[in-house]
């Protein structure tokens, strides 16, 4: 009877030891993936431009190639800090929709410490979490992640921070030839939009001067 009452202690051991294990290294694994806004129209700060708009299209053809990059939940910066700028939720809201992604835009642009502390709470099952800030702030956000001497984030707009296991990767989107592609489907539906308002107007027309 006492052997096999230690034997079920050391079974009960290791399984504890097991499942202490496999929770430290999914912990250990989560990926943090952060991007910048996407382009900004010349004309207007509040919304994306065309090349803005085919960047956020491509990130998700990106993240359709690459299953290690789909994120389980995205961050992007809440719109209403020192200066209003919806862009960065602008940039992640196709990715959201074509993944089916929440989007969880409650933390301003200097909450960096709380946004932190959030998502070392998250979920062991969120392996991969996708942040969208404005640049200025991406390196102190990183700063609170854990990485203590962060390389500049220049300023351009294909650079792609991955923080996983306290190191940091830096690389690129590389969608240059993407977004072109994208750009001129853009252009052309814009085109055809015109053209179909257009039409219509002349419609209108024809059918007054009928009257």
């Amino acid at each position: 009877m006492r052997f096999n009452t230690i034997n079920k202690l050391n079974i009960k051991s290791y399984l504890l030891c097991f499942v202490y294990i496999l929770i430290t290294k999914i912990t250990l694994s989560r990926k943090i993936i952060l991007i910048q806004n996407a382009e900004s129209d010349q004309n207007s700060n509040t919304s994306l431009s065309i090349t803005g708009e085919a960047r956020s299209i491509c990130l998700n053809e990106l993240i359709e190639n690459n299953e290690e990059l789909k994120p389980q939940i995205i961050y992007a910066q809440n719109p209403n800090g020192d200066l209003y700028t919806p862009l960065p939720y602008q940039t992640v809201s196709y990715i959201a929709s074509k993944q089916n992604i929440k989007i969880v835009d409650s933390f301003k642009e200097r909450q960096q410490a709380k946004l932190a502390s959030t998502i070392e709470n998250l979920s062991d099952e969120i392996n991969t979490i996708l942040l969208c800030w404005n640049r200025y702030q991406i390196e102190l956000l990183v700063r609170t992640l854990g990485i203590d001497e962060p390389p500049i984030w220049n300023d351009g707009y294909d650079n792609l921070w991955i923080v996983e296991n306290n190191t940091l990767n830096d690389t690129t989107q590389n969608l240059g030839s993407c977004i072109e592609k994208v750009k001129v489907d853009l252009y052309s539906g814009i085109t055809e939009k015109k053209n179909s308002i257009h039409i219509y107007l002349l419609s209108i027309l024809a059918i007054f001067f009928l009257l």
